[in-house]
């Protein structure tokens, strides 16, 4: 079962920016691997990002809270969150 879904609270745009670079990070692994990610990479990689952004000269922070959920390859039910306060 690889279900995997994303909730966002904040500023659209920036949810917007991080839906699409999960969904190319998610399409790249599926392509190197020939497997899922788990919801735990890549909320990873989500706050990555964030972090990211956080840390770069002129870019401004994403205002964005994020809920990660979904199942692991064993079943197991996971929820992480994401925020900008880090």
């Amino acid at each position: 079962m690889s279900m995997r879904r994303l909730a966002f609270a904040g500023l659209n745009a920036d949810a917007r920016v991080l839906t699409n670079k999960a969904r190319v990070e998610c399409q790249s692994f599926r392509l190197t691997f020939e497997d899922a990610v788990s919801v735990d990479y890549i909320t990873r990689h989500i706050a990555k990002v964030q972090q990211r952004y956080t840390h770069s000269g002129g870019v401004r922070p994403f205002g964005v809270f994020n809920l990660v959920a979904g199942f692991d390859s064993d079943g197991t039910p996971r929820l992480y969150t994401t925020e900008p306060s880090g």
